[in-house]
């Protein structure tokens, strides 16, 4: 099933291949193309932009830029290879904590092909947050294959889990989360335990896993432009977009364009804390605790994009790139509820028809929203600049790239050559 699933991810990039073709470099591409071309491929991968410390991800994003020769198809194809990959660890790990193949199947399909995730598989750019995802899967995955050495020193468990937070903290500047939820899976069933002898492997381990972030989070906070350098007096922004992202995602982009309104608002709030509460009622097993993982790094998020983001307005919460790491956090609540909702039919047919006829109105709801977005996304990040670009040259100094205002435009022509 998640093998199926991964191919299922791939359909819209297939279906609409056309369109896809149309982007192009786009804003911080350009920007990190231009670094790249001053610095050299290695001082630059360790160079620290803007509040960014990603050196695993430049790494493989560089590398992969100048092997396909600046062939922007090339890294479209590596985002959604990733995706793919996103989809199936997803459908694995739901799985192994005991949810239903029906649920399942729901809740994957959606996160793999709706349209919200557009910007995020539709710029390279944003590899870094898909492939900091795949780093965080893989040690949910790897810990939950292995919860039952937890409680004890394990190598096994520990190197890999230590290699995936450090790999997630290095490659997205949200990445350090990683760190932060597998020090949670190690320290929350300390709550409940019994045997003392448990609580020092746990709490070494859990500290273990955080250390990366940590030190991630150190290098940003120290070498790196942004607002966690003037954080007096922008508390209450800070809290304002943080809610906004926890509150309204990823409800808001399947309902509404732009300011819901006070009602809007109020029932997109009421959803999603309805959602997470009855998700968490109607879990059974594993599923409970993992949910809190998601809720952490759900708030997690919320908390780190308030303090990089709150500059920018509250609506910008809501944007499509933030939907990707929202899907995550949310649809495993949702498939919780759906399962309890199908154990409520006796009929095994009856159940049968119902995934089946959700599933396939999921599928419409979702592809017939791409061909409206992609329009619009594919024309200003695509075929607009490429038209820009191949125009004959100007000296017009006024003249500079969309959305990165200091690059004039023959620069990222000569870039592009």
């Amino acid at each position: 099933m998640p093998g199926l699933l991964a191919l299922t991810a791939l359909a819209p990039l297939l279906i609409w291949f056309g369109e896809f073709k149309k982007l192009f470099w786009f804003g911080d591409d350009l920007y990190l193309l231009d670094q790249l071309a001053y610095m050299g491929f290695w001082d630059w991968t360790g160079r620290v932009f803007a509040e960014n410390f990603v050196p695993l991800f430049k790494f493989f994003w560089g590398g992969f830029a100048l092997t396909f020769n600046g062939s922007y198809l090339a890294m479209l194809w590596l985002l959604w290879l990733t995706h793919a990959a996103n989809t199936a660890l997803f459908a694995r790990w739901l799985r192994q904590a005991g949810l239903s193949a029906s649920s399942i199947i729901l809740c994957s399909g959606v996160f793999a092909l709706t349209p919200a995730n557009l910007e995020t598989l539709g710029w390279s750019v944003q590899w870094s947050a898909v492939l900091a995802t795949n780093f965080l899967l893989l040690a949910l995955w790897w810990f939950e294959s292995h919860r039952d050495l937890a409680s004890r020193w394990s190598w096994k468990l520990l190197i890999p889990l230590i290699l995936f937070s450090a790999a997630s903290a290095c490659s997205f500047s949200r990445g350090v989360l990683t760190g932060g939820v597998i020090a949670a899976a190690f320290l929350l069933p300390l709550l409940a335990a019994t045997r003392r002898r448990e609580w020092l492997p746990r709490t070494v381990a859990a500290l273990a896993c955080l250390a990366p972030a940590v030190m991630v989070a150190l290098i940003i906070m120290s070498e790196s432009s942004g607002n966690h350098h003037h954080l007096a007096g922008t508390w209450m922004a800070i809290t304002q977009f943080a809610a906004g992202y926890f509150l309204f995602n990823p409800a808001h982009a399947w309902v509404y364009q732009g300011d819901a309104g006070t009602v809007g608002w109020l029932l997109l709030a009421a959803f999603k804390l309805t959602v997470v509460i009855a998700g968490f009622a109607c879990a059974r097993g594993r599923m409970r605790p993992l949910l809190l993982l998601l809720l952490i790094y759900d708030l997690g998020n919320a908390t780190l994009l308030g303090i990089g983001r709150h500059h920018t307005g509250m609506l910008a919460a809501l944007s499509s790139r933030y939907q990707y790491s929202a899907l995550l956090a949310t649809l495993p609540f949702v498939a919780c509820i759906v399962d309890s909702l199908l154990l409520r039919i006796a009929s095994v047919k009856a159940r049968r028809t119902i995934t089946i006829s959700t599933g396939l109105a999921l599928l419409v709801w979702c592809f017939s929203g791409w061909p409206g977005e992609l329009r619009v996304f594919c024309s200003w990040r695509g075929s607009e600049l490429r038209e820009l670009l191949a125009a004959p040259a100007v000296t017009d100094p006024s003249l500079r790239v969309p959305a990165l205002d200091y690059m004039h435009v023959e620069r990222a022509k000569a870039l592009r050559r």
